[in-house]
């Protein structure tokens, strides 16, 4: 699988480390990940080792203290906790390639120069390595850096692990978002979707909805009694948790239909599913996120462990339909999506 992960910063669903903020306004959608009030952030993500990352992602800087002041920077890339190649702006807007922190010695910089108070299209790929690394970055799909050299910082493991954003609020309203992110491996996902998705995207959006009819199956009992229009309890944004639907017998199901996605969508590269769930009782619960194609299909995600407290649970990065293929608009507008008990 190529596509390792995305976010629209809708919802809490990510699982960004640290003082992550999500707030308005956003590209698409409403939501963004942003700074909120004084003070200064960094956002973490985690992700399994690989050889090259390739991350895209809108960006808006306020104004060009965020480039000036050294602490908004758009992306990093770590392996095993070394900081190899950070992204910076100078004053003047140039895109800067730094080796380690968005302090490090510059390795190559953008003959263009970006604007403020708009929202731009950033794509970046990396490979860390002593000679041979590369850097090639992307404003808006034009290609404004490719550097190859030296992109190891330290450390013996050049398979990258993580990313790191960091950004600020200078004290005038944000001045650093990001939105609609993604990010790749180097694997070559032709023989399940039919592209590669190893390589930049381009300019993507990420899409949020929510359920807004009962699907096929409604097995869970809702906070209201019933099994009637179970969507209605899981279907606020923000999360409402004085109602919702649950169940203690192992193998039911709530499926869950969904509205049509914008018509203008091109190309549906992957769903990312995600729940907001509890346990209500003493003992082990676990539930598995399930998905309802329009052939009929039903494909369950991996048993999660559930907690008293209530979080968000994400079911896999799925490039593919349950009855196997690449997504198409109308296999989304089909879609189903739900739980079951497990």
């Amino acid at each position: 699988m190529a596509i390792e992960f995305f976010d629209g910063f809708e919802l809490m669903t990510h699982p960004w480390w640290a003082s992550s903020n999500i707030g308005t306004p956003g590209r698409s959608g409403t939501k963004s990940l942003r700074s909120s009030g004084g003070g200064d952030y960094t956002a973490r993500l985690n992700l399994p080792p690989s050889v090259k990352k390739v991350v895209g992602f809108a960006y808006w800087v306020d104004n060009t203290s965020s480039w000036t002041d050294g602490v908004s920077y758009p992306i990093s890339f770590y392996s095993n906790g070394v900081q190899h190649i950070t992204i910076t702006f100078n004053a003047t807007g140039n895109i800067l390639v730094r080796l380690g922190s968005n302090g490090g010695t510059v390795l190559a910089t953008s003959t263009q120069t970006s604007t403020t108070a708009a929202w731009h299209y950033l794509e970046v790929a990396v490979t860390i390595h002593d000679t041979t690394g590369t850097v090639v970055v992307r404003m808006d799909g034009v290609g404004w850096i490719n550097f190859t050299g030296d992109t190891r910082n330290g450390g013996t493991v050049t398979t990258i692990d993580q990313l790191n954003i960091g950004y600020r609020n200078a004290g005038a309203g944000y001045s650093s978002a990001h939105d609609d992110f993604y990010v790749l491996n180097e694997t070559d996902a032709t023989a399940t979707t039919g592209r590669a998705d190893n390589t930049f995207l381009g300019d993507v959006k990420v899409e949020m909805v929510q359920p807004n009819a009962d699907g096929a199956t409604s097995q869970w009992v809702g906070s209201d009694g019933n099994s009637v229009q179970n969507y209605l309890l899981v279907d606020e944004n923000p999360v409402n948790t004085t109602d919702y639907v649950g169940s203690a017998t192992d193998g039911d199901r709530d499926l869950w239909g969904l509205p049509d996605i914008p018509a203008s969508t091109l190309t549906v590269y992957a769903i990312l599913p995600s729940v907001y769930a509890s346990k209500s009782d003493a003992g082990a619960a676990s539930l598995k996120i399930i998905y309802r194609d329009n052939a009929g299909t039903v494909a369950a995600g991996s048993s999660q462990a559930l907690t008293t407290g209530w979080a968000w649970y994400l079911g896999g990065v799925l490039p593919t339909k349950p009855s196997g293929g690449a997504w198409t608009v109308a296999d989304i507008n089909a879609l189903q999506l739900g739980v079951e008990k497990a």
